[in-house]
C-alpha cells in the first residue's frame, strides 16, 4: 500500500507521546491521518539531506487535542 503524505502544524498526544500529523491520501484515493513518531533511515545512508529538507520544510508544531483534528 502507497500514500502521498504532507506534515501538517499539528502535534497529538497519544498515552504521553506526541506525533506528528501528517495528512496523507492513499493510491485509491483515500484521504486519512498519519501519526509518526519519527522517521529513520537505514543503517549506512547519509540522512542529512533528509534531515535538512525537514527542518526547513515542516511547519512548527502545535499541539492539538485528537478531538480537534479537522
Amino acid at each position: 500500500m502507497e500514500f502521498q503524505v504532507k506534515a501538517t502544524d499539528q502535534i497529538a498526544n497519544i498515552y504521553g507521546v506526541e506525533y506528528r500529523v501528517w495528512d496523507a491520501i492513499s493510491e485509491c484515493g483515500l484521504q486519512c491521518r498519519m501519526f509518526v513518531q519519527s522517521i529513520a533511515v537505514r543503517d549506512g545512508h547519509d540522512s542529512h539531506l533528509l534531515e535538512q529538507q525537514m527542518y526547513e520544510c515542516m511547519p512548527p508544531g502545535r499541539v492539538v487535542k485528537l478531538k480537534d483534528l479537522h
